[in-house]
């Protein structure tokens, strides 16, 4: 959607450090957590089946380090 192809294919790279960005007020999903640098960088969203534990646990401030596994063209 939007900017995120340009911002995956500027920023994104193997081992690149981001930021799990909870949106609990998100329509299509309470447990939504956007990944990116920053708000005006976004790489798109984590996989529901994924957020629906992790989402909890960024809720209750549990400390984290996430960063890109690995970046797929197209």
């Amino acid at each position: 959607f939007g900017k995120r192809q340009a911002s995956i294919d500027a920023h994104a790279r193997e081992l690149t450090r981001v930021l799990l960005i909870r949106e609990p007020d998100n329509p299509h999903d309470s447990n939504a957590i956007l990944v990116g640098m920053g708000s005006d960088t976004t790489f798109g969203y984590v996989p529901a089946a994924d957020a629906v534990s992790l989402a909890p646990m960024l809720d209750r401030g549990h400390r984290y380090k996430a960063g890109v596994k690995r970046v797929y063209s197209g």
